[in-house]
């Protein structure tokens, strides 16, 4: 009998800690998706930025 119950009770605490490591993995490619964010962003700006000067140039030169 102390056996079953040490048994569903070790089962618990390896259920308990597959999900921590589940929310881990999640919170971590959360982290990394809002990195991949904000470089796309700073890529964004220094592209329409360079493309406006360029364009600018072009008009000055004409």
């Amino acid at each position: 009998e102390g056996k079953k119950e040490r048994e569903r009770e070790r089962e618990r605490e390896r259920e308990r800690r597959r999900e921590r490591e589940g929310e881990k993995r999640e919170r971590r490619g959360r982290e990394r998706e809002s990195e991949d964010m904000a470089e796309l962003d700073d890529d964004w700006y220094f592209h329409s930025l360079s493309f406006f000067l360029s364009f600018f140039l072009y008009l000055a030169l004409s």
